[in-house]
């Protein structure tokens, strides 16, 4: 087969990022529509995530693959905002890609980090500290989400005001429906945060890379990194210690392993991040 009918769910402008790179490998990107992904979870906080952040893409990709009979693959897209692992100090974007193949239901996932993230959040008690939060929010670039928060609970938002009038005009809305927290914070979504639109074309680079990554076994497309997999030796006692000894690639149809130095090409850690050694 010379090229693939994808059909990709989603509502937030994604196809404008995704489609350009996967043609270049003749998966030809269709957007489906009469399905609210918002179901699935927001980042506004209404709705949580049913599953893992890749459970969910997958799961956009077969439910792209139910409503678009014709599409030999399916393509859903999961963005998650979490606090970096080696300092949860620091938040990272992770964005993951997931063509879903409608002959066997495998999957190939493509996915990017990014600690450049561009988020604020503010309790805004008037329209004064509003027009402050608009001002160094980066707005009209970057959106502004609007919530109503009773006892813990997201009741209401407004999510599509495009200028700063409407903004107010939101403000007031959620104040007249009673008592709680108005949270002014930037809008997540994909068509309304350009960073994180950065970290969506990076993943679909990867993607693209994968698909293009046949597997020596079977032949079959997205054969790539699985797993790490740690207790490189130190040094100087030989213990094992936390960094990468070596990668695990795997593909996504046959289940064929094969075992990979790391990318740190290091033979031995440094005495230095050894629990024995500098513990």
């Amino acid at each position: 087969m010379t090229g693939h009918s994808v059909a990709f769910l989603t509502k937030h402008g994604k196809e404008t990022i995704v489609a350009p790179i996967l043609a270049q490998a003749q998966l030809m990107v269709h957007v489906v529509g009469g399905f609210d992904t918002d179901q699935w979870g927001t980042f506004s906080g209404e709705v949580e995530r049913p599953a893992s952040q890749r459970e969910t893409a997958v799961m956009k990709a077969k439910k792209a693959l139910e409503l678009c009979p014709e599409a030999t693959l399916g393509l859903g897209s999961e963005g998650a905002f979490h606090p970096h692992p080696a300092n949860p100090f620091i938040t990272m974007n992770t964005e993951m890609l997931a063509l879903v193949f409608r002959n066997n239901l495998t999957s190939v996932v493509g996915v990017a980090q990014s600690t450049e993230v561009h988020f604020c959040s503010e309790d805004v008690q008037n329209e004064k500290e509003l027009k402050t939060f608009i001002q160094k929010s980066g707005f009209p670039e970057y959106g502004i989400i609007l919530k109503l928060e009773v006892d813990g609970r997201i009741i209401a938002t407004e999510k599509e005001c495009l200028t700063s009038e409407a903004l107010a005009e939101g403000f007031q809305r959620l104040r007249s429906k009673g008592l709680g927290r108005v949270i002014a914070e930037t809008d997540l979504r994909a068509h309304r945060n350009p960073a994180r639109r950065q970290v969506i074309h990076a993943a679909a680079l990867d993607l693209l890379a994968r698909w293009n990554t046949l597997c020596p076994r079977c032949g079959g497309h997205g054969f790539g990194f699985s797993e790490i997999v740690p207790g490189l030796p130190c040094a100087f006692c030989h213990f094992p210690t936390r960094l990468p000894k070596r990668e695990v690639w795997k593909c996504p149809h046959c289940g064929v392993e094969e075992y990979r130095k790391p990318a740190h090409g290091l033979l031995a850690a440094d005495p230095s991040v050894c629990s024995v050694c500098n513990p």
